[in-house]
């Protein structure tokens, strides 16, 4: 199993290689209240898992 396969929190970089998209992109989803949901800590932004995997599945096209 990869390490990230077993990581809970992803940063923006890792969260978007996740997505299968630029950071650039979940930046902007994120600014238009469109993205996933992201936490604060610190001053840093992270993206659970669990969010990523369901906003990905809200976002199918179907």
């Amino acid at each position: 199993m990869k390490q990230q396969e077993l990581k809970t929190w992803f940063s923006e970089p890792e969260a978007a290689a996740h997505l299968g998209i630029s950071v650039r992109t979940l930046i902007r989803l994120r600014k238009a209240g469109n993205g996933p949901t992201a936490v604060r800590i610190g001053h840093q932004l992270r993206y659970e898992r669990a969010a990523l995997d369901a906003w990905a599945r809200e976002c199918a096209v179907r």
